[in-house]
């Protein structure tokens, strides 16, 4: 059984444990409240998100796939359920956001590995998405962390190469649509 002196250092030792917790969950939290500056309040039927600018709480359920991906975050920290370490995956996670919340989410996915010491795998078919994890993950300076991965034909299938100096080879394999696109642009104001 433990003295009262225990006890005392127990309750310290928790303490700055849940203020050091605290101060690195408030950049996360003013980040994800950039998109979605509210509570998330539990109702008869699940959550539902209360903000200012809404006259009723609203579900989650009819929340943008977009919004929900904050939410997930969020919801992930308040419940303390993303602690040190962990692994998360995230599979074209620009897809259902707006370009200006892309580089937000991008921005969230660094902070989270940086705060976490996280192992994050992130899956994007986005050139501005995979712009954004590279400035914020120089502009954090866990660029030592992060490795960048392309798939390649290989023999009647594909592997996964890595990337190792700079992301040229990614960029040439993704801008290849838009120089289509451009190609197109030119001959139809060369018709005009």
């Amino acid at each position: 059984m433990k003295n009262l002196s225990d006890l005392q250092v127990d309750f310290l030792n928790s303490l700055v444990d849940a203020v050091i917790s605290k101060d690195r969950l408030a950049e996360i939290e003013n980040l994800i409240n950039e998109v979605i500056d509210g509570e998330l309040v539990p109702d008869g039927d699940g959550l539902k998100l209360a903000q200012k600018k809404y006259i009723q709480p609203i579900k989650i359920s009819n929340l943008s796939t977009g919004l929900k991906s904050f939410i997930i975050i969020k919801r992930l920290l308040e419940l303390g359920n993303l602690r040190n370490k962990d692994v998360l995956i995230f599979d074209e996670p620009e897809i259902h956001l707006h370009p200006e919340w892309q580089i937000i989410y991008a921005q969230l996915i660094v902070l989270l590995q940086q705060k976490f010491d996280l192992t994050i795998i992130v899956t994007t078919h986005s050139l501005d998405f995979l712009d954004a994890i590279d400035y914020y993950t120089r502009y954090y300076k866990t660029n030592q962390k992060c490795n960048y991965y392309m798939s390649v034909e290989k023999e009647g299938g594909f592997e996964f190469q890595e990337i190792q100096e700079g992301l040229e080879q990614i960029y040439e394999k993704m801008v290849r649509p838009g120089l289509i696109l451009d190609d197109l642009k030119y001959k139809l104001e060369d018709d005009e």
